[in-house]
């Protein structure tokens, strides 16, 4: 005989889908601008130029961005700020594209992100990310093919498989 539960407050199952450390970005009306990466409960690392993309960069429109998870079940989102002294953009030169953002409230799922080096050359990858606004978000498969500018700031991707979607604007590599 099925009888239910007692009831013992709010108990909402957490669950992850593969890489927990994927969140989207988007603008204050919710448009996705780009990717990021829950590095822990406060603190996304992202491109500087997804932020200002969102109107949150240095002389934006918006203080803030929203953060959302997209492989979190239930879903979450927070506002998030860019922490001070991490923002380095240079549209002149493309040199330095990176933003740490500090999330209003804990995202409260426990992820926490390894980050190490890898290298530059001969290593796979996972890129994912919100082409076109998609917020959804896709990846694909890449192989590291070296330096792809001055100093090395610049790694350049090799896809892996023809046919399998392929890198363009909103889409970021993440091992």
């Amino acid at each position: 005989m099925w009888r239910p539960l007692p009831y013992r407050g709010h108990m909402a199952l957490h669950h992850h889908s593969d890489g927990p450390w994927r969140v989207r970005v988007d603008d204050e009306d919710g448009t996705p601008c780009g990717a990021g990466v829950l590095l822990d409960d406060r603190h996304v690392l992202t491109c500087a130029h997804v932020v200002r993309d969102a109107g949150a960069g240095p002389g934006g429109t918006t203080a803030h961005v929203r953060i959302s998870s997209v492989a979190c079940r239930p879903e979450w989102s927070r506002i998030a700020h860019v922490a001070p002294g991490t923002w380095v953009h240079r549209n002149d030169t493309q040199r330095g594209d990176v933003a740490l953002l500090e999330l209003d409230e804990p995202a409260g799922c426990g992820t926490r992100t390894t980050l190490w080096k890898a290298p530059i050359s001969g290593g796979s990858v996972r890129v994912y990310g919100f082409p076109h606004a998609d917020p959804i978000g896709m990846g694909t498969d890449a192989r590291l093919a070296g330096s792809g500018g001055r100093q090395g700031e610049w790694g350049l991707l090799k896809r892996v498989r023809e046919g399998d979607p392929w890198i363009e604007p909103g889409i970021r590599a993440r091992e």
